[in-house]
């Protein structure tokens, strides 16, 4: 028998055994694909598709909410108007002019009561020879009345009593403001108001969609999942032998 022959370099020594890798059988696992059997998977539980909750972020919020209080605010207004003509029996007159700034503004809707005793300080609605109407404050009784406008303290005309046709006892501020546009004529301002109105709905009615994290279980049959628990060896396939 004859020695080996000596080597040019020190001796290979064997790799020391490698850890346990988790979810795989260690040095079983490698054994078995050696023998180009695949190692077979440790079960592991499974979690669920997690959700993410996070909401829209701050600027998004404050204007969804200036949208909804613009929203509410309109109608708020149109139904203030409508109990009051409908329950009420109060007639609705839209301020078109600047002569009672004051007390009443220009694009506000006087709501009308049935004329009744007349008396000084009072603010009515009365016709002329025209047949227009106008909002005026009553500055004199008698005989002929006397209609003053608030915001030049001068008197407008002087009327009989009967060209009374109701007293003003509240207001909505700024209801009919798109009615006074249309009948200026002012295309600019009504647009920029209808615009405003669509822009107001379509903030609230769109709904941002919320990114999710898909698990284990959403993910269909046969695209891979399957040797997702596997340990790396098995998954790499058999080892060759040198």
């Amino acid at each position: 028998m004859t020695d080996p022959p000596p080597s040019d370099g020190p001796e290979e020594l064997d790799p020391p055994d490698r850890p346990a890798r988790p979810g795989g059988n260690g040095r079983r696992g490698e054994q078995n694909a050696h023998n180009g059997q695949a190692a077979p998977a440790t079960p592991r539980r499974r979690p669920w598709p997690r959700r993410r909750e996070d909401g829209p972020p701050v600027p998004a919020l404050l204007l969804r909410g200036l949208a909804a209080m613009f929203l509410v605010s309109l109608a708020v207004a149109a139904l203030t108007v409508g109990a009051f003509t409908w329950l009420d029996g109060a007639e609705a007159h839209v301020v078109t002019d600047d002569a009672m700034t004051g007390a009443l503004e220009r694009g506000d809707v006087a709501l009308v009561q049935p004329a009744g005793a007349i008396s000084e300080g009072i603010v009515v609605r009365w016709v002329d020879d025209r047949g227009a109407a106008h909002v005026h404050r009553v500055v004199r009784e008698g005989e002929a009345l006397r209609m003053i406008a608030d915001r030049h303290r001068s008197p407008v005309a002087e009327i009989n009593a009967d060209r009374v046709t109701g007293v003003v006892d509240r207001r909505v501020p700024w209801a009919g403001a798109p009615l006074v546009w249309l009948a200026e004529g002012s295309v600019g301002r009504l647009g920029a108001f209808l615009l405003l109105c669509a822009a107001a709905i379509g903030t609230i009615a769109a709904v941002p969609l919320r990114p999710g994290v898909i698990g284990e279980r959403d993910l269909p049959p046969g695209d891979g999942s399957e040797n997702a628990n596997a340990p790396g060896d098995a998954r790499r396939g058999p080892r060759v032998p040198a």
